[in-house]
């Protein structure tokens, strides 16, 4: 599948995963901002990809630094076709241990960083769809313990799972 012409944002991807799905996508031909809050080593990539690979300081848990991302990329390519929310922190500790800064941390990067992201990226996704008629992809990133319980992962898990509760 070739990705001639489209532009992905993806969060967290200066290393690992978010790294991977970077050169992944622009093998196929797309251009890419990677955001992140350090830049690691990207610089060979940026080397090797010019153009076509941006690196957006970008702190997911930031409005306005989120909404700079989305508009810096929709200026930059004409538009975002594809994001991928990949940006996450765990704050391992058993939930006795675990402080309410580590825990608000997390749900701040791992849940509200998906939320502003997705929201901001409307725009910029709805303009393009309408130049070209594709429309977007929004692909949220999960961890492999989401299906199971982790010690020491109290904070971390409510990334992984959502639950519906009913009040008898």
């Amino acid at each position: 599948m070739r990705l001639d012409g489209q532009t992905a944002v993806i969060t967290g991807g200066t290393r690992g995963l978010g790294r991977a799905i970077a050169e992944a996508y622009l093998a196929e031909g797309a251009s890419v901002v990677v955001a992140a809050r350090n830049p690691y080593d990207i610089k060979e990539l940026a080397d090797e990809y010019g153009d076509r690979l941006l690196y957006h300081h970008t702190d997911v848990t930031d409005e306005v630094s989120v909404d700079g991302l989305m508009t810096t990329a929709a200026e930059t390519y004409g538009g975002v076709d594809v994001l991928v929310n990949n940006a996450g922190v765990s704050r391992d500790g058993r939930i006795s241990r675990l402080s309410v800064a580590d825990w608000n941390t997390t749900l701040a990067t791992n849940l509200t960083g998906v939320f502003l992201c997705t929201r901001a990226v409307i725009g910029p996704m709805t303009a393009r769809r309408e130049a070209t008629g594709v429309g977007g992809r929004i692909i949220n990133v999960s961890s492999c313990v989401a299906g199971r319980a982790a010690i020491g992962a109290s904070a971390y898990r409510p990334r992984c799972r959502t639950a519906t509760v009913r009040a008898s």
